[in-house]
């Protein structure tokens, strides 16, 4: 049987990879544990009130591992796993690859940007390893700190926006693999502080309590999705992945053909 006679067509669409990131205390942890049948891989100690169920925390990047692949191989009914977060991946990734292949030395793994591009080949598996949970029709989802960087861009000049705060080679990886990068915005208002006749105002803001994900490149935000989602979706605070959840099925639904007149 040739190549050609394999070809398929139709959307293909797996489970969503997604990368949810904030400023702290902005929603992430909620977010995922609103999931259905979510179980949580804990690498910081941010659980708060929430109750959702959870591995026991990986204290170096072999047992991470060894706990990815229970969840791809081992019969459980959960749907969906939350890595909280990847800044706690990225701590134990560093630590092995300063431990393995730099003798231990920090200075060493720092020396001429080597150690980044070994902890980027590292990342690179361990996307594999979360693929592997995601053929057996589980969602992966991955919370992130957030941060401001400059961008360069040739086009229109430097400017200021808001990523996913890991060292840009291990970003790259996982902006690559990730089906949907998303961040959680508080929605803000400007307003003076101060006596309404005083000249001595201080201008600050204030926030509606709504959360936006934003799912589309602003400029100001990293953010996209494979999905064809609209941005932002609002999260609310009953349900905050029910919008999401209703989004990602109008995408994969088959289109309504049209009516013949």
């Amino acid at each position: 049987m040739g190549i050609l006679s394999q070809i398929e067509t139709g959307k293909k669409i797996g489970q969503p990879r997604a990368v949810i990131y904030s400023e702290p205390k902005a929603g992430k942890t909620t977010f995922m544990a609103s999931i259905p049948g979510v179980v949580f891989v804990p690498l910081e100690d941010g659980q708060g009130t929430l109750d959702y169920a959870r591995t026991p925390q990986p204290t170096d990047y072999e047992t991470l591992v060894e706990t990815i692949r229970e969840l791809a191989t081992a019969d459980h009914g959960y749907k969906a796993v939350a890595i909280d977060t990847l800044t706690g991946v990225e701590d134990l990734i560093r630590e092995k690859v300063v431990r393995e292949d730099f003798a231990g030395s920090l200075d060493k793994f720092l020396a001429y940007h080597k150690g980044f591009t070994f902890c980027a080949n590292t990342w690179v598996e361990f996307c594999k390893e979360l693929d592997a949970v995601r053929r057996k029709g589980i969602s992966v989802w991955c919370a992130a700190h957030s941060k401001t960087e400059t961008v360069d861009d040739v086009s229109v000049g430097s400017y200021s926006r808001i990523t996913p705060a890991l060292h840009k080679d291990a970003l790259a990886v996982v902006a690559k693999w990730s089906d949907i990068i998303g961040h959680i915005d508080i929605e803000r208002f400007a307003q003076d502080k101060g006596a309404k006749d005083s000249q001595r105002k201080t201008r600050t803001t204030g926030t509606t309590g709504i959360r936006n994900l934003i799912v589309q490149d602003t400029g100001s935000h990293m953010a996209g999705n494979r999905y064809g989602l609209g941005s932002p979706i609002e999260l609310i605070e009953e349900d905050p992945y029910g919008a999401v959840r209703d989004a990602l099925r109008a995408a994969v639904a088959p289109k309504a053909e049209p009516k013949q007149k």
